[in-house]
């Protein structure tokens, strides 16, 4: 609205054969401040600023007075070459926020479905270290227990039983 408000005020004093021609500078400048400004607005927003901006132009116009016929036309086709260039890039830049905000989506998916397969490969890797390691201790127990070589009475072999079972 204060961007408005300037260029209303900047301009409220040219005759109307100056309007959109370089004394009128504000017409080619207020919509690219409104396409900034509204940068993270939806697109209707831009929209409606550069058509306040027309209107507002517009209004102005017909208060200096109504041009000829040839230059309203020339008038014309410049409001809507400017108009046509901040639409443009407002929907770029929506284009581009767009596309931006899919490539994060895909690269947190890709980072999370990463981070899960590492996850899974440690955790496969410590169960296999760890059965490993039980296997080498708990194995030649129980064959020495099932072979007769180990006695399950003698002390020892109890502690022995019972620290497995505890790790097992």
């Amino acid at each position: 609205g204060c961007a408005l408000a300037a260029s209303a005020v900047a301009t409220s004093q040219l005759p109307a054969a100056y309007f959109l021609a370089t004394p009128h500078w504000s017409f080619l400048e207020i919509g690219w401040f409104g396409v900034l400004l509204l940068y993270g607005e939806r697109l209707r927003w831009t929209l409606l600023f550069i058509g306040c901006c027309v209107v507002l132009t517009l209004a102005q116009l017909l208060a200096a007075g109504a041009p000829s016929r040839q230059a309203a036309a020339g008038m014309a086709v410049s409001a809507m070459v400017i108009c046509a260039f901040q639409v443009a890039a407002a929907v770029m830049a929506g284009l581009l926020r767009g596309c931006a905000a899919a490539a994060s989506a895909t690269a947190r998916e890709q980072e999370r479905v990463r981070t899960e397969a590492e996850v899974s490969a440690r955790i496969h890797a410590d169960q296999r270290a760890r059965y490993e390691d039980l296997r080498r201790s708990v194995l030649p127990l129980l064959a020495g227990l099932a072979g007769g070589a180990l006695d399950p009475a003698d002390d020892r072999v109890r502690r022995r039983c019972a620290f497995e079972v505890a790790r097992l």
